[in-house]
């Protein structure tokens, strides 16, 4: 027993060099749950129907997105299975269906980790800041504010 401890006291010893480690360790944390406490207010005036979320929050080119020309998308957006399968031909919006699904998860449920997966890894860097980032999250205020900075990857 005296050799465990011993040895988890040296393991655990706060030299400068810990002291120091630890210290900024807390700062980040601290600020990580700053961030986090000061987005609750946001957070809980967000809508929790997805396609009412999309509407108010998502932004296009300068504009709210919009349900008016894409009556196929509000029941794809709502159906609830874990799995969905689409069968469609090209351009139907679904990547922008996979943006707003995935955003408003990470918006709605705090603690919840989005992980977009595809077949290569330049395709995901793709999707990760361009479809996701500069036309997701940078051209709505409220997803830019929650997101912070340096966030997307």
């Amino acid at each position: 027993m005296r050799k465990w401890r011993r040895g988890l006291a040296k393991m655990f010893s706060l030299n400068n060099t810990n002291r120091e480690a630890r210290k900024k360790i807390l700062e980040m944390v601290e600020r990580k749950f700053k961030n986090i406490s000061g987005n609750t207010a946001i957070q809980s005036t967000l809508p929790d129907d997805i396609v009412e979320w999309t509407e108010q929050i998502r932004m296009i080119k300068g504009q709210n997105f919009s349900f008016a020309d894409r009556s196929y998308l509000p029941p794809i957006y709502r159906d609830i299975n874990k799995e969905i399968y689409i069968v469609k031909p090209r351009q139907m919006e679904i990547t922008e269906f996979a943006v707003n699904w995935l955003l408003y998860n990470l918006t709605t449920y705090p603690g919840v980790v989005g992980l977009y997966l595809t077949d290569r890894q330049d395709h995901a860097s793709i999707f990760s800041k361009l479809r996701l980032y500069s036309w997701g999250i940078d051209q709505s205020p409220v997803l830019k504010s929650l997101a912070g900075e340096g966030n997307v990857s």
